[in-house]
């Protein structure tokens, strides 16, 4: 039981303040940075699998991105996967390829003026910068990152869901 609230309660901080998502379009304080987080293996990326999964969900967004990270990325060939996941499966412009800043200031390009939901998956600390495009005035965009790590995005305009353990019957 306590899964499947966590789970609405995911639901409900993603479509919160989107009109068309079943979220309330009033809702100006909606969160745009969501951590799902808990103990490895608690079911937070399955839970984040189920929510990209959700056809509300997929309709609130112009483009649904997953990018896994773990505690040693390549962030140069996930920021090359997130350009392809905001464009449509374009390559990166040349020139901003061997850049990280010049590829960050492209991912910013590619998903301005679209509804983007970006998940996360195994964040870890001082990751967010080298990879987060989203600009989190836009309250039409959403990050979502499951993490092991408590109060990893801070606190302003972040919403956290706590992911306990499976039970027996939650498998």
């Amino acid at each position: 039981a306590f899964k499947l609230v966590a789970e609405r309660s995911l639901h409900r901080l993603v479509l919160a303040g989107l009109d068309g998502g079943g979220g309330d379009p009033d809702d100006s304080a909606a969160a745009t940075r969501i951590a799902l987080h808990g103990l490895g293996g608690a079911g937070k990326t399955t839970m984040a699998a189920r929510l990209v999964r959700d056809s509300a969900v997929c309709q609130a967004f112009d483009r649904v991105c997953w990018i896994t990270l773990g505690t040693s990325p390549d962030f140069p060939l996930l920021r090359q996967s997130l350009f392809r996941q905001l464009t449509g499966g374009s390559a990166p412009p040349q020139q901003a390829a061997a850049d990280p800043a010049a590829m960050l200031e492209a991912l910013k390009g590619a998903a301005r003026g679209q509804r983007v939901l970006l998940i996360l998956d195994d964040f870890w600390e001082n990751q967010e910068k080298a990879l987060n495009p989203l600009d989190p005035s836009d309250g039409r965009s959403r990050l979502v990152a499951t993490t092991q790590i408590r109060r990893l995005l801070g606190t302003r305009g972040c919403a956290e869901v706590e992911v306990g353990p499976l039970s027996a019957g939650e498998d």
